[in-house]
This record gives structure tokens, sequence and C-alpha cells, in this order.
């Protein structure tokens, strides 16, 4: 291959990159999620909590007197779902797409058999820093968003409690997605705190 030849795939390249990154604007992303949730919010009368990173806390069921303290064993449990707009420009709540509760697993996603591995709790002690996974829980760790919504909920549900966190892309799954989960996109967490000890 010639150098000219070279030169004009990586001048072409380099165009397409370019017209990429002038296409996808992240402040014009974040000003329509931002929009999409607070609608969503606003819909279902929900009052809303905001972390530093920009995860909006809702609770919908306030627990019992008992609340999670640093250095408690957390038990809770989790149903993720996707948040749109259709072609009318109406929210819609969309379809689940994983959950840790098996009723759930099975009427929306259309799960047939229990799984005591993938449908239990997740296990984590609540720390200084907010997350640290035990080996039980069967994973390492989660999004940024997650973490973040999970630990800051807990701060105001008492156990039996339950609420969602609701996370912009950025915090989420980002420009790219993930396997069933398209690019920039609102997710939304409902979040079951069972219990601490």
């Amino acid at each position: 291959m010639s150098l000219i030849s070279v030169l004009a795939l990586i001048f072409v390249a380099g165009c397409g990159q370019e017209e990429i990154a002038e296409a996808f604007d992240a402040n014009e992303q974040y000003k329509l999620e931002t929009e999409l949730i607070r609608d969503y919010l606003a819909e279902n009368n929900f009052e809303e909590d905001t972390t530093d990173i920009g995860v909006r806390l809702v609770v919908t069921e306030q627990g019992g007197e008992q609340m999670a303290e640093i250095g408690d064993v957390i038990y809770f449990d989790f149903a993720g779902r996707f948040l749109n707009r259709n072609e009318d420009e109406e929210v819609i709540d969309t379809a689940y797409f994983d959950t840790t509760i098996f009723s759930i697993a099975e009427e929306e996603l259309g799960v047939e058999e229990d799984n005591p591995i993938r449908f239990r709790p997740v296990v984590y002690t609540y720390s200084e820093d907010g997350w640290t996974l035990t080996q039980s829980s069967g994973g390492t760790g989660f999004i940024v968003g997650f973490r973040d919504g999970v630990t800051e909920l807990l701060k105001i549900i008492g156990v039996g409690g339950a609420g969602e966190i609701v996370l912009p892309s950025r915090v989420a799954y980002g420009t790219t997605g993930t396997i069933g989960i398209n690019p920039n996109q609102v997710i939304i967490f409902e979040i079951y705190l069972r219990r601490a000890e």
C-alpha cells in the first residue's frame, strides 16, 4: 500500500471520528435525560432527593423504625427497568431488564424456573465508603450510579422499606450501553431493603 493510500485512510478515519463527536453532544443528552427524569417524577408525584453525582432518590414505602447503620450487613433486592419516551413524547416506564426477585422475573421476563443463585438478595456491608460487597452476593461491584444510589437511599428508608433510584445514562451504562441495554439509556432501579443485621 502506498504512502498516499495510508494517509488517505488516516484522513477518512479521522473525519469519521470528528463527525461522530459532533453528532453526539453529551451536555444536550444530559439535558434531555434530566427533562425525562423530571417529567417521570412529576407525573408520579414523587418527591425526590438527588445525590452528588445526579442519581435521583425516591422513597416509595417507608420502612420500620430500624435504620441501616454503618457496619451493618445489608440484604436488599432490586428490579431494574428502562425509562423512555414514546413517539408522542409521553413518558413511558418500559420493560424490566433484570431483577433479584423471582416473581418479577417470572411475570415480566418470562423466566420459568426459580434459580436460588440468581434470585436472592444482594448482600453488602454498609461501610464508611458505602459499598463493600460480601462474597455471598455473587458479584464484585455494580455501576457507579447503582452503588451511589443504593448507599444514599438506605440512609432514608428503614428496614422493610422500598424506593427507586433513577440513573442518568452517564452514571449507568453510558454512551456504549451493554448487552440488552441501549446507549444513553435512563435506568430505574426499584430497591427493597429486606434486613440489616
